[in-house]
């Protein structure tokens, strides 16, 4: 829309506006505000709309009593939003006055466009837009009334009823811990707050860089996260720099060679882009320490031993527990696990364990997926010191074979221990003769039963 038909338009609402019309009369309130948004459809269609212009709008508009909540209301919101992709400056006000009670159910739901595609909802870009603006220092250089500080932690009990409420939401808890690093809030509390989000980002390296900022420097979660958001084959460009952040917390710990292979990296992206190299990287390169040391090739090897500690850290509030390999099958690079009769089931070790082997004892923090017994592996680490695991038992005793198959049964003082037909015959095993051994606890899903299966047996 024009100048010229905005200006014939603003006439008519600023003669209804000096009505000062009561707040009841809705009806009128809702024809001036379908006006008012079909003004804004064509305004903010344009390649460059004219912000001055909904500057002036939402000067008048804010005085007016809109039906709320409704769908024209909210498709208000929805139409500031996409002015505030304009980077128009007034969004924060706007959003105060729209008032984040004021969204519908629906509000809530993704929206799906004409293509077929869905995008968050309405709500949530709401939420990220007006968090956006409490966390740009830049807007709070001038302000007269209330410091950033003070807005964000007006903001915040919002933030904590919509994540609470709506826990399929991405990112309000990424963007509440965000506001909770800016004030330098609790470090627990933000680790809390940010956790949830890095368990649904954890293949995102942004995602650890951010919880690395959690911690203090020295802190080794601080390094243990940096180098799992390293460890992801990442676009150099994208990591350039999170590298500055790695090298910056190595040189700190005098980890020379480790902390020069990342300055390097970063040097060569810089000039392979045509980038102006950082005062800070080139202070670096001028230190002693620098010119004296021989960088490593890659840094992998680190990555590699730092980064479980932070999974360790995101998964800190789910129970450790420790299982025992029950079965493995190498090609599919599956195994099962028991702990006992009550918890068992079976996941992909792939990236976790070279060769697991039948008996061994893991920690792990896992989370159900299906009804199968099928589980997502959170943290998983062999346990070489614990010896004695209740579904593990050592038995003793006479074995009775049971033709034609030949296989063995031990009593014990767990129970009959099972023992394969082939590990008999490996072991030469004769009917009624003297055996020791190990086993384990497994389910016979023919019998519908557990029994223990002989994983060592000696004649």
């Amino acid at each position: 829309m024009g100048k010229s038909k905005y200006e014939k338009f603003k006439k008519v609402i600023e003669k209804l506006k000096s009505l000062e019309l009561a707040e009841d009369e809705s009806v009128l309130f809702d024809a001036i505000l379908f006006q008012v948004n079909g003004l804004l459809t064509k305004s903010l269609n344009k390649e460059k709309p004219d912000l001055l212009i909904l500057n002036d709008l939402f000067s008048i508009i804010k005085q007016f009593h809109f039906p709320k909540p409704s769908y024209k209301y909210s498709y208000l919101h929805k139409m500031f939003l996409k002015a505030n992709k304009q980077n128009w400056s007034d969004y924060l006000e706007f959003a105060n006055w729209w008032g984040f009670q004021n969204f519908r159910d629906e509000d809530f739901q993704k929206e799906e466009l004409k293509v077929g595609t869905k995008i968050i909802s309405l709500a949530e870009r709401a939420y990220i837009a007006y968090s956006r603006h409490l966390l740009d220092n830049q807007k709070w250089l001038f302000s007269k009334n209330l410091t950033q500080r003070e807005a964000i932690r007006n903001f915040l009990p919002w933030l904590d009823e919509v994540i609470e409420k709506h826990p399929e939401m991405v990112y309000p808890p990424y963007y509440k811990a965000k506001l909770l690093l800016k004030t330098g809030e609790n470090e627990q509390d933000t680790l809390d707050a940010l956790r949830p989000f890095v368990q649904r980002k954890s293949n995102e390296f942004w995602a650890w860089e951010t919880m690395a900022d959690v911690f203090q420097e020295n802190d080794d979660r601080k390094l243990a996260c940096l180098c799992k958001a390293l460890s992801f084959n990442s676009s150099e460009e994208f990591i350039i720099n999170l590298r500055h952040k790695m090298a910056s917390e190595l040189i700190k710990r005098e980890h020379y060679q480790a902390a020069k292979a990342e300055i390097e990296k970063i040097v060569e992206i810089r000039e392979q882009n045509g980038w102006n190299i950082l005062n800070t990287v080139k202070e670096w390169q001028n230190q002693e320490w620098y010119q004296s040391t021989q960088a490593n090739q890659d840094n992998t090897e680190l990555y590699q031993k730092y980064a479980p500690q932070a999974e360790e850290i995101l998964y800190e509030d789910t129970p450790e527990k420790n299982v025992v390999v029950e079965f493995v099958n190498k090609h599919k690079k599956v195994l099962n696990f028991v702990k006992d009769q009550s918890f068992s089931g079976f996941f992909n070790y792939a990236g976790y364990l070279e060769k697991p082997e039948i008996g061994d004892i893991l920690k792990v923090r896992l989370k159900p997926e299906g009804n199968e017994g099928y589980h997502k592996v959170l943290t998983l680490q062999k346990d070489d010191e614990t010896k004695d695991h209740p579904a593990i038992t050592d038995f003793q005793g006479q074995i009775k074979l049971k033709p034609p198959h030949n296989f063995g049964l031990v009593s014990s003082d767990n129970g009959k221990i099972f023992i394969h037909s082939k590990m008999v015959e490996k072991n030469k095993i004769e009917d009624k003769t003297d055996v020791s051994g190990r086993a384990v606890l497994s389910y016979n899903k023919k019998r519908g039963e557990w029994e223990w299966k002989a994983i060592i047996v000696n004649g």
